[in-house]
């Protein structure tokens, strides 16, 4: 027999895993197919199994919920979830928290898979985590060691997690070893690598573009673009996971298929090198009107949602917030692209 049910808290597909490994688990269910689009599941089920049983599954490891369907009968079902009961009359034992370091977060997905995989190990009662500042604060209901939470998120290699300040146990530290918050960083402070390296290119592009004691305003253009699209291509390609993961997290087309996030990195090399060889101009130019036009839409959504997720432009890299920063880099260069057809015209 097959049962539909409506899901909440799946945010990608380490959640979808997640959710299916540990309804699995529960006796009579014998296989499951999520919707994530739609936040449904289809369970098939070998004897009858109750709603209930699911949710008390699901809460015992995870924070994602689960209802039925359809409820022919409009009423709440009768049954009392009994883990839940015992939580209100039985008193709860002291717990713990503990403030960690993490690296590896890349988007809103990144934040629920890590948080997922902690949850699951016993013991761990609550996980909140604050991307800005790549901390996990846990709550806990008796000590926990840090290598079992890495054991957790060893077979997610992109994710690390380690001690962010002293344990109850530890001697009080002094005063030069007391950690403080780290402040908000500056506007110029959060850019500074895309700045550095919009002004490194741009130089290396006016001086390639001054010859025989004139400057070609053209070629500086065609330099300038191939220095771009050579230069951003290989952040992406330090860490093509990575950067797919952010990708697809706000491109139209890499949502659809997270393929083209690995595919992308090697088409702006593509056109950096075309440009750096002054491979069919004409051709070059539409095609990164194309491109970067396209991949401006993705952008615009995330900034007018006020989506606060990390900027792919340089790979995994470094941590650049999305922002209008991030659409005037795109839109610079369909305009380049659009000046040099018009010069050629």
């Amino acid at each position: 027999m097959t049962q539909q049910y409506k899901l909440t808290g799946l945010s990608c597909g380490g959640c979808v895993a997640t959710f299916k490994k540990v309804l699995s688990q529960v006796e009579g269910v014998e296989s499951i197919d999520v919707s994530p689009k739609l936040d449904e599941a289809t369970v098939t089920m070998s004897q009858t199994v109750s709603t209930a049983s699911l949710k008390d599954a699901l809460a015992s490891r995870t924070r994602f919920t689960i209802a039925d369907k359809v409820d022919p009968s409009g009423n709440r079902p009768a049954s009392i979830n009994v883990p839940i009961l015992q939580e209100i009359v039985t008193p709860s034992p002291k717990k713990m928290t503990q403030s960690y370091q993490l690296t590896g977060l890349t988007c809103d997905g990144c934040v629920a898979t890590v948080k997922n995989k902690l949850l699951l190990v016993p013991g761990v009662k609550s996980v909140e985590i604050n991307a800005a500042r790549d901390e996990a604060t846990v709550e806990m209901a008796g000590p926990i060691s840090t290598e079992t939470l890495k054991m957790a998120l060893a077979s997610s290699p992109k994710y690390t997690i380690a001690d962010k300040s002293a344990t109850a146990s530890a001697p009080a530290a002094t005063a030069a070893e007391v950690v403080l918050d780290e402040p908000e960083k500056s506007w110029l402070a959060t850019y500074q690598p895309l700045l550095t390296l919009f002004a490194f290119i741009t130089g290396v592009a006016g001086l390639a573009a001054w010859q025989n004691g004139a400057f070609d305003g053209m070629a500086a253009m065609r330099y300038f673009m191939a220095g771009f699209f050579l230069a951003f291509s290989f952040f992406k390609m330090l860490n093509l996971t990575g950067f797919a993961d952010s990708y697809n997290m706000y491109d139209v087309l890499a949502k659809q298929w997270r393929g083209y996030g690995f595919v992308y990195p090697f088409i702006e090399l593509a056109l950096g090198l075309a440009y750096l060889t002054n491979f069919q101009p004409f051709a070059t130019n539409v095609a990164t009107i194309a491109v970067m036009g396209f991949s401006t839409i993705g952008v615009l959504q995330s900034v007018m949602n006020k989506r606060k997720i990390r900027c792919a432009c340089l790979g995994a890299v470094f941590n650049l917030p999305m922002s209008t920063v991030t659409i005037v880099e795109d839109l610079l260069m369909v305009a380049m692209a659009v000046s040099m057809i018009l010069i050629m015209a």
